[in-house]
């Protein structure tokens, strides 16, 4: 089984505005995740969860609770970055994606390390 440790999520244009790649991110307990625009997209965004999804890397504390992230700029290009929260069960969490105008409802599934 090959451990993945940062996995990225796309915030890209479309024909009816932002869409979100992949959709449905599914990652396992203690994964990076990465929510990012393309390179030299610079417009900032904001990520509502449902339920607390993890803790933004740069606290590095245990569980926070936190559930709403603003992207930052991070070279030529927007982000947000989590670690996936410990799970003892698959957990799926909705949230939405705040774009300038456009909400996007995609979702992230945890499973347990």
């Amino acid at each position: 089984m090959r451990i993945v440790k940062l996995v990225h999520v796309d915030v890209v244009p479309g024909p009816d505005g932002p869409i979100i790649i992949p959709e449905l991110c599914v990652v396992r307990s203690g994964t990076q995740v990465v929510w990012r625009t393309a390179d030299g997209v610079l417009e900032p965004f904001e990520l509502a969860f449902a339920d607390s999804p993890g803790t933004p890397t740069e606290l590095r504390t245990p569980e926070t609770g936190q559930k709403d992230f603003a992207s930052k700029r991070m070279g030529r290009r927007q982000e947000v970055l989590i670690i996936a929260k410990p799970v003892t069960a698959e957990s799926l969490i909705s949230y939405d994606v705040r774009i300038g105008t456009s909400h996007i409802d995609p979702g992230i599934k945890i499973m347990p390390r």
